[in-house]
């Protein structure tokens, strides 16, 4: 398949970005079948958002919460409702 830099727009702020050869090549080794929908910004703002800062993985964070709501459960902290 033969790629060229491709020109998209952003969905969340309207810019244009690149969708470079290289990248079309990642995308297509891994898998992927769609275009990015945000540029590099408001994809690291959206991850930002999603997962937070990046001091706890995803998981960790997602465990420690599970586990502070059953410690409360426990305990009988009516706070925790």
């Amino acid at each position: 398949m033969s790629y060229q830099d491709r020109s998209l727009h952003c969905s969340d702020c309207g810019a244009i970005f690149t969708f470079s050869v290289e990248q079309q090549q990642f995308f297509r080794s891994r898998g992927f079948s769609n275009e990015p929908e945000r540029c590099p910004s408001c994809h690291a703002a959206s991850k930002t958002k999603r997962y937070g800062d990046g001091d706890y993985s995803y998981r960790s964070r997602s465990w420690q919460q599970i586990s502070r709501l059953n410690l409360h459960h426990l305990l009988g902290d009516p706070s925790s409702n």
